[in-house]
């Protein structure tokens, strides 16, 4: 799917709300959020088990530091839930680092991130601050899973936030990140298997 399409899709999505406007609630974006936060800590807590020594201390210590982040953007998401235009959405891309508007506008065109996909990519120096950077300010939250029936998956997704996530979807597709740091994100994002996993669910999209 070409990016021409993708911004148009998004649009229409967003137009075809024009007569009942969803409006804007950080009391319910809070709650999907910290639903996401719980499952992220839960997730750890699974992962570090069975560590002991130094080791745990060490995964304490990084863990404490995504919960960190992970509070500060839920915030940061609430209190930029009063004005969620794509002008609007579009400047706070525009504040952010190369690396993370071109991490935006590739999941603006293929959706959430595994927790798999998220690890790796944090664990990656290609993508570590930037994903951090995205995190802090609020553009990119853990949020709960849902299974093929229906029930809540323990591990949690990664994607922009509830109430924003239309608009910021358009911004980060008409914001152009820099030509060689899209290259480089997409390239980390392929290692992961994002790009091959999102172009399968393109496909099916498009009934191809």
């Amino acid at each position: 799917m070409q990016t021409q399409d993708l911004i148009r899709a998004a649009w229409e999505k967003m137009l075809a709300n024009v007569g009942a406007p969803e409006v804007p609630s950080p009391a319910n974006d809070v709650t999907a959020i910290a639903s996401g936060i719980v499952a992220e800590v839960r997730a750890d807590l699974q992962a570090d088990a069975n560590r002991e020594g130094p080791a745990a201390i060490a995964a304490l210590a990084e863990r404490l530091e995504r919960l960190s982040d992970s509070v500060q953007g839920a915030l940061n998401a609430a209190q930029s839930s009063g004005d969620i235009s794509v002008d609007a959405m579009k400047e706070a891309l525009e504040l952010l680092s190369a690396p993370a508007q071109a991490i935006a506008q590739v999941i603006a065109g293929g959706g959430h991130l595994t927790s798999r996909e998220y690890l790796l990519l944090t664990d990656a120096t290609e993508t570590s601050d930037a994903l951090g950077e995205l995190r802090r300010e609020g553009l990119l939250v853990p949020l709960a899973g849902y299974q093929a029936d229906g029930t809540e998956d323990p591990t949690p997704v990664y994607y922009f936030p509830p109430g924003m996530s239309d608009s910021l979807q358009v911004a980060a597709l008409l914001n152009r990140a820099p030509f060689g740091d899209l290259l480089e994100v997409r390239r980390k994002l392929r290692e992961v298997g994002y790009i091959e996993r999102t172009r399968a669910f393109q496909d099916e999209m498009d009934g191809t």
